[in-house]
């Protein structure tokens, strides 16, 4: 599945999160040889609310773009 997922979003990186990320990372790796294309594969390092954080970060960067536009 996840060299299917690279496959079709083309993704820069996987990033693997949640409390299983760490532990199941080996598979993973294992799985994303099969990947059409070489794609860094790492855990995630954070550890509160890594959904939110990430919106956040989404946010703020589409605020300061339209704010630098004008």
């Amino acid at each position: 599945m996840i060299a299917d997922l690279i496959a079709l979003a083309d993704p820069q990186e996987v990033v693997v999160g949640g409390s299983w990320g760490p532990a199941l990372l080996d598979d993973i790796l294992a799985a994303a040889t099969w990947a059409p294309r070489e794609v860094p594969v790492r855990t995630t390092t954070l550890t509160t609310d890594p959904v939110l954080t990430g919106v956040r970060a989404a946010a703020l960067g589409r605020l300061r773009e339209d704010v630098a536009s004008r």
